[in-house]
């Protein structure tokens, strides 16, 4: 089964408090502090920033001279973008809400963004969430595989009226439709 924790990024995790500028151990939390300092020598400027602001000082015109960045390790995270997208727009459109609360109607939804974001079965989608940060959107507290996004049908199924209901009320309120349309297309024998 796949799980929604996201991978932790490379190297130790932090431990100081970003709030306190000298004990912090990232020195792109304590720049600022140091930056606004009246001095260099401010009490609120750790030694080794002090360092490393002078050395690139005196090579700002060839950063390169430094190092490379050869040690350097990028990796990627997760994919945003389109599963904020879809997500929102499923809010609008009253679908999450029609849905209701709870990991089968998350799953549900999942299944629904999975859909709009490309086209597969439920294995893809699984592999979809592992590329994007469905857990992370949707408010998911464990992962899920196919066999779950298969008992979810059972799930909508069970609710499909109820569901149909909720979205038909978020659309038209009390009003009476002015126009139905129907799926009249049959299989030829």
């Amino acid at each position: 089964m796949w799980t929604c924790a996201s991978p932790a990024p490379p190297g130790p995790p932090p431990t100081a408090n970003p709030t306190s500028p000298s004990t912090s151990a990232s020195p792109i939390a304590t720049a600022p502090t140091c930056a606004n300092a009246t001095s260099p020598t401010s009490p609120n400027c750790d030694p080794k920033e002090i360092a490393a602001i002078e050395l690139a000082l005196r090579f700002k015109e060839d950063l390169a001279a430094l190092g490379s960045l050869d040690k350097v390790r990028l990796s990627q995270g997760l994919s945003v973008g389109a599963v904020w997208t879809a997500f929102q727009t499923a809010r609008r459109l009253g679908i999450e809400q029609a849905l209701g609360s709870g990991f089968p109607a998350q799953l549900a939804l999942w299944q629904v963004l999975a859909r709009v974001l490309e086209q597969g079965s439920r294995l893809s989608a699984v592999r979809l969430a592992q590329v994007h940060a469905a857990c992370d959107v949707l408010g998911m507290q464990r992962g899920f595989d196919e066999n779950d996004l298969y008992s979810n049908l059972t799930w909508l199924s069970a609710h499909q009226e109820a569901i149909e209901k909720r979205l038909f009320l978020k659309r038209l309120g009390q009003r009476k439709p002015e126009l139905f349309l129907y799926d009249v297309t049959t299989l030829a024998a």
